[in-house]
């Protein structure tokens, strides 16, 4: 950043004009040839030492400088729910790990019986936010022009023109995606004013999901009705959003729940069952004090 920060302040005088122009063209949709500045190279980052299957890397996309700028993210706050806190300025992800830390410790305190689902959730822009056509031009030009080499020992490949999907290493795509996800919060809220997700009772215990980009967990009722209705609503949400949630790499932690037939109310729900505590945002999470064991 520092580096980036030198060149410019330095070589203003001279690049100026250019960065200008390159802006209001494709301010204007005029740019052609958008791809040249538009393409990245792809680094295979090790997850591990004595990384061996492709498995075991990351790919991360090194882009140009034109696309990092977050033209978007001073609104995010006023366009994203308050329970995301995902790359969002004035949020903090200690912020959800409480939220929800203290949501369970309330339910099972009052002896209220809830499930407590880890949602995994396997990798449109909407006009219902509000965006200008344009601003919806100018993100569709950056995704439709954008291409991709992969550098293997340093050699790049062939380019590779993208499908779907957002580049990793784009500031813009984490952005992106909490958009894409956020109808989710939504819908969530609309099933339950509807009555379709039954509400959980008392004073503080109000929170039925948090967010941290793709980290959702959610509270429910621990009746066939709830589950049913959580179901069809993940399976509308992926059909639409292409976000799928995949309930076998799901985990449910069941709230005092030992006197229900958990096997009969969660049949059409195949995800792991477990018990606290788990690790949640990195953190362990639980409904009492943790001991040294549980580390």
């Amino acid at each position: 950043m520092a580096s980036r920060e030198f060149f410019f302040s330095k070589c203003w005088d001279t690049i100026k004009a250019d960065i200008q122009n390159a802006a209001n063209t494709f301010h204007l949709l005029r740019a052609s040839n958008l791809a040249i500045l538009n393409s990245a190279n792809i680094v295979l980052v090790p997850k591990k030492e004595g990384a061996m299957s492709v498995a075991d890397y990351r790919p991360i996309s090194l882009i140009s400088l034109l696309r990092k700028n977050h033209f978007q993210a001073p609104l995010m706050s006023s366009l994203v729910s308050p329970n995301q806190s995902a790359f969002i300025k004035g949020r903090s992800i200690h912020d959800n790990f409480l939220s929800v830390h203290n949501t369970i410790r309330h339910l099972h305190g009052n002896k209220t019986l809830a499930l407590f689902i880890k949602l995994d959730i396997t990798k449109a822009f909407d006009s219902e936010l509000g965006f200008p056509t344009r601003w919806c031009d100018w993100i569709a030009a950056l995704l439709s022009t954008s291409l991709s080499r992969v550098l293997l020992n340093g050699v790049p490949s062939a380019l590779i023109k993208h499908g779907r999907g957002l580049l990793q290493g784009d500031p813009l795509s984490p952005l992106l995606f909490i958009i894409a996800i956020d109808p989710l919060q939504k819908l969530l809220d609309l099933a339950t004013n509807m009555g379709c997700l039954g509400k959980l009772y008392g004073k503080t215990a109000t929170l039925r999901a948090s967010m941290y980009a793709d980290d959702a967990a959610i509270f429910i009722k621990p009746t066939c009705k709830d589950v049913s209705s959580l179901v069809r609503l993940l399976e509308n949400f992926g059909d639409t959003s292409g976000l799928l949630a995949n309930a076998r790499k799901s985990t449910i932690v069941p709230i005092r729940c030992e006197a229900l037939d958990l096997a009969h109310i969660l049949a059409n729900f195949e995800a792991q069952k477990t018990i606290f505590p788990i690790k949640y945002l990195g953190l362990l999470l639980s409904h009492k004090r943790l001991k040294r064991i549980d580390f």
